[in-house]
């Protein structure tokens, strides 16, 4: 039986009162007999419904977890994608003056209420900043719906020392998303390698301008609509077996336009390639965006034993 609600209570009584709180027909007694039927992970999936959310309370399962102290804030947005969550972190730490971006995938693990929980990509800002802990690697994990409430709790949390945190969430009405966190969101879809996150970024007319595929007049090609550019950003990350993009500063100049300058790698380059998003937003999308190169593509040399032609590298592995 589970023993809780005394102060400070000891690792192990966390650990059972996060049990009863995720499964309640693990929890008897208390003059309790009936059971709530359990939520599978895949359940959650096909039944939640995406929104934003923003944090009202954390724990960790040895004790408190003061981030009052930090001056934290932090929203959360959640989409279904393929059978699976996104999960996007917007976290603030006002006592810093930094904030960072990170977007994890929520999957369904082989027990029935488990999850795998993948941080998948990071922005900070000011760039390279440790914008508190700093949540990389791969975990497993429990998520709890009810009403306007998520709850998530992951093991290993550094957050909490490498003991198990408890974050727990409220349902607010969405907003359109701020420049910044527009810009921010293409860096880390695309270092995820997304086409169709980033393609959701932009209006359904907006257009694009890139200085890899000339046209036949020697200008820069253009793409307009969402479907071309989610075809172009697809394109391009099938052409690299792996690619990572940097964001090293963004510039706001006019109300909402913004110039994001990153740095990009990829299997096909000898040495990192930077350049710059000139961006157009208004009302959380992305109406216009060019892509300007600072450095020039240093393509890598490779050497075949074979006598098989060496494939090109994709001019759309770059933004």
């Amino acid at each position: 039986m589970c023993e809780t609600g005394r102060a400070g209570i000891s690792r192990v009584a966390w650990v059972c009162a996060a049990t009863c709180l995720l499964n309640v027909s693990a929890c008897r007694g208390h003059g309790k007999s009936a059971e709530a039927p359990v939520r599978s992970a895949r359940d959650v999936v096909a039944e939640f419904a995406p929104g934003r959310f923003e944090w009202v309370e954390a724990e960790c399962n040895d004790g408190a977890l003061d981030l009052a102290a930090l001056g934290f804030e932090r929203s959360l947005s959640v989409q279904a994608q393929a059978g699976s969550l996104l999960l996007t972190f917007d976290t603030r730490l006002a006592t810093q003056g930094c904030a960072q971006t990170s977007v994890w995938q929520a999957k369904p693990a082989s027990e029935a209420e488990l999850w795998h929980l993948d941080p998948q990509a990071l922005v900070a800002l000011p760039p390279g900043a440790a914008c508190g802990a700093v949540e990389r690697e791969a975990i497993d994990g429990r998520l709890r719906v009810e009403g306007d409430e998520l709850e998530i709790v992951t093991h290993r949390s550094p957050w909490c020392r490498g003991f198990d945190a408890r974050f727990v969430y409220r349902r607010v009405e969405p907003r359109p998303l701020s420049p910044q966190e527009v810009v921010v969101r293409y860096i880390a879809h695309f270092d995820r390698g997304d086409a169709d996150s980033i393609a959701l970024l932009f209006e359904a007319k907006a257009s694009m301008v890139e200085p890899f595929t000339r046209t036949v007049d020697g200008n820069f090609a253009r793409h307009e609509g969402r479907e071309a550019l989610r075809g172009w950003y697809a394109s391009g990350f099938s052409g690299a077996s792996w690619h990572a993009m940097r964001l090293l500063g963004v510039e706001a100049r006019e109300p909402g336009q913004l110039v994001a300058n990153w740095e990009y790698m990829d299997a096909n380059l000898a040495e990192p390639l930077r350049g710059r998003n000139l961006f157009l937003i208004a009302e959380g999308e992305i109406y216009e965006t060019e892509v300007q190169l600072v450095t020039d593509p240093v393509r890598k040399i490779v050497v075949q034993a074979s006598a098989a032609p060496v494939a090109p590298v994709p001019a759309l592995a770059v933004p």
